[in-house]
């Protein structure tokens, strides 16, 4: 599984998983916590982190928690990637409905036709 699928934040993000537990342990001086208030209120996806986390009555159990749901995503991806796909439907079936079709318009044609 690659490296980057087991992470919710991506490597791109703006704001480390460490820094974000130590904002919500309220771990960081003013200054940084100013300037990773900032960088956060740039992103929809950290201001939602921030506030579904600031909810949380035990802020130390988030580390276990983020695994837990890395585990249970990781899980999800591999049991969708081994589903088998649906077959298609053979070309026969196609085709027999396809003439079966055919053969109902003609036939209506005819007796409308006959109709006259």
């Amino acid at each position: 599984m690659s490296e980057g699928l087991k992470h919710i934040f991506n490597k791109d993000a703006q704001v480390s998983d460490e820094e974000m537990l130590n904002y919500l342990n309220n771990r960081l001086s003013p200054a940084e916590r100013a300037e990773l208030e900032q960088r956060m209120a740039s992103s929809e996806l950290f201001t939602d982190a921030e506030e579904g986390l600031q909810l949380l009555q035990h802020k130390e159990n988030v580390p276990q928690l983020v695994n837990q749901i890395n585990r249970r995503l990781v899980d999800q991806l591999r049991k969708k990637r081994h589903t088998p796909a649906k077959p298609a439907p053979s070309l026969t079936l196609v085709l027999i409905t396809t003439l079966l079709l055919l053969l109902l318009i003609v036939l209506a044609y005819l007796v409308l036709l006959n109709m006259k």
